[in-house]
């Protein structure tokens, strides 16, 4: 699964492909239809660092995470406390 694969770069802190993958699936949401934004909310963004527990890598994780995605994450997780002060 892409995600998962985001969310391993994202534990081994190889930011750069972690950025590149979440580029890439957040361009994919600019021309895309209702059906498409879907798509990516359950299959890319539900489970995205859904099995990282470290606080300092979600952080890291979520810093990096463009808006697009940041808000489906947070329309099916809510706020969450690693969150907090990272813009």
């Amino acid at each position: 699964m892409f995600s998962q694969q985001t969310s391993d770069a994202i534990r081994r802190q190889d930011f750069c492909k972690a950025t590149d993958h979440l580029q890439l699936v957040a361009s994919l949401l600019d021309p895309g239809d209702e059906e498409i934004i879907r798509c990516i909310d359950v299959s890319y963004v539900e489970s995205l660092m859904w099995d990282i527990k470290d606080e300092k890598l979600l952080r890291a994780g979520w810093k990096i995470i463009p808006k697009k995605l940041k808000d489906l994450y947070v329309a099916m997780w809510g706020e969450r406390p690693f969150m907090k002060d990272v813009k």
